[in-house]
C-alpha cells in the first residue's frame, strides 16, 4: 500500500502541509520448495530456497511447471506480468507471454466426495491469474507452467517475471530463462499411471535433462 508522509512547515505565518513522497511497501519474498512439495500459508521463506531465476528445460510442444511462493512482508495488492521470453543472440525471436501460464492456488478446505465423508485442506488452482492479494506473514503459491511452442526454434530465452503493488511503487523482478532441447517428442505409447506417478516424484533436474539432450540431438525420443 503507497503511504504518503505528510510535513507542516510554517512560511509567512500560514501553516501548510506538504506531501513528501510515496513510501513502496516492503517488497515480497519469492522462494520455492520445488514442484512435488506441499507448500502451508503459514510457511517462512526459510522453509525453502531463496528465488532469483525462474528456470525451465523443455522441448518445442512440451510444457513444464514451476511453484514459486510469494511470501508477503506486508498486506496489499500485486499485479503479475511476464515479459516475453526472448531467445539470446537473436532477439527476433521470442516465445510470447502468453506461453506462461500463471495460475494461484488456493488453500482451503474441499467439500469431500461423495458427500458426507470427510473434509480436508488442499490446494485449489485457479488459472489465468493476472494479480495476486499478499497478506502480511502468509505465503501465497503460484503455478507457473510454459508451454513451448511446437516451433519453437531451440536455444535460451530470456525474459522476466514482474509483480508491481497495484496501489504505490514496489515492484519485484526476476528473470526467465528457458532453455528450449533441439530435439521433439514422438507421441507416447500407452502409459502406465503407477509409472507416471513414480516419475513425478523423482524430477529430472534442468541440467540433466541438457545433458541427455546433448547426446540425442536431431532425434525423436520418447519422454
Amino acid at each position: 500500500m503507497c503511504q504518503v508522509s505528510r510535513r507542516r512547515v510554517v512560511l509567512g505565518g500560514l501553516v501548510l502541509v506538504a506531501a513528501i513522497g510515496c513510501r513502496a511497501a516492503a517488497e515480497p519474498v519469492l522462494f520455492t520448495k520445488g514442484v512435488m512439495v506441499d507448500v502451508k500459508p503459514e510457511d517462512a521463506p526459510a522453509a525453502g530456497e531463496g528465488v532469483e531465476k525462474i528456470e525451465w528445460t523443455a522441448c518445442p510442444g512440451e510444457f513444464e511447471p514451476f511453484s514459486l511462493c510469494v511470501y508477503g512482508t506486508d498486506s496489499g495488492a500485486w499485479t503479475i506480468q511476464v515479459d516475453d521470453p526472448k531467445q539470446k543472440g537473436e532477439p527476433g525471436r521470442t516465445i510470447p507471454a502468453s506461453a506462461v501460464e500463471v495460475s494461484i492456488l488456493w488453500f482451503e478446505q474441499t467439500k469431500g466426495y461423495p458427500p458426507g465423508t470427510t473434509r480436508v485442506k488442499d490446494w485449489v488452482l485457479d488459472v489465468g491469474a493476472r494479480g495476486v492479494f499478499l497478506e502480511k506473514g502468509r505465503t501465497q503459491r503460484l503455478w507457473l507452467t510454459v508451454h513451448v511452442p511446437e516451433m519453437a526454434e531451440p536455444g535460451l530465452y530470456e525474459g522476466s517475471f514482474i509483480l508491481k503493488e497495484k496501489e504505490g511503487a514496489g515492484l519485484v523482478k526476476v528473470p526467465i530463462l528457458l532453455d528450449v532441447l533441439p530435439l521433439k517428442l514422438t507421441p507416447p505409447p500407452r502409459r502406465s499411471v503407477l509409472r507416471d506417478v513414480h516419475r513425478g516424484l523423482h524430477p529430472v533436474r534442468p541440467v540433466q535433462r541438457r545433458q541427455a539432450a546433448d547426446g540425442c540431438q536431431g532425434a525423436d525420443v520418447l519422454p
